[in-house]
């Protein structure tokens, strides 16, 4: 089997992309009340949260996962992000 090019890569990260915002905006009101319910609960543990959102930051090269104050914040974050990396 060949290797994948960085092309081939790039092309399949777009497309998964896309289909996320394509699931995002499917779901929208889903999300909202998932993003809701979620925000109520605890999630993980502070010692987590900490980890998850210095790892993101650090991958991402995006400091704004470091204001995140929950994993919900975390995981909405990065879902604008996706959507912002989105060529349509």
């Amino acid at each position: 089997m060949e290797q994948l090019t960085e092309k081939t890569v790039l092309q399949y990260q777009q497309e998964e992309r896309s289909s996320i915002v394509h699931r995002v905006r499917s779901e929208r009101h889903r999300l909202t009340d998932l993003r809701d319910v979620s925000n109520k609960e605890e999630l993980t543990t502070p010692e987590n949260i900490a980890i998850l959102k210095q790892g993101m930051s650090d991958y991402f090269k995006e400091t704004n996962y470091l204001k995140c104050k929950n994993m919900t914040d975390i995981i909405e974050l990065n879902i604008k992000n996706i959507i912002r990396q989105v060529k349509l």
